[in-house]
């Protein structure tokens, strides 16, 4: 018998935070571009501003993890609203 979706979510099988990555060209040309730029600024900084510099980058990623959660959990709030009023 093939697991419910809500029992892979339970079990750790769909790890949609993990998983979803943007398949687009754009997107890999955009990371590869990213990775250029960062190396560069990078080595125009001192070791004190290096620090400093992944201070920022660590505290953006994690506002930006508690902003892709609230997003989740959003569109899963709405998608079962829809799912109520189709019945």
């Amino acid at each position: 018998m093939q697991k419910s979706i809500l029992s892979k979510l339970y079990h750790g099988d769909i790890t949609p935070v993990e998983q979803i990555v943007p398949n687009s060209i754009h997107y890999r040309d955009d990371i590869k571009s990213l990775d250029l730029l960062k190396k560069s600024f990078l080595q125009s900084l001192s070791c004190e501003q290096i620090n400093l510099w992944n201070q920022v980058t660590a505290m953006e990623m994690q506002i930006h993890q508690q902003e892709l959660e609230a997003t989740f959990i959003e569109g899963f709030r709405i998608s079962s609203q829809i799912q109520l009023e189709s019945f």
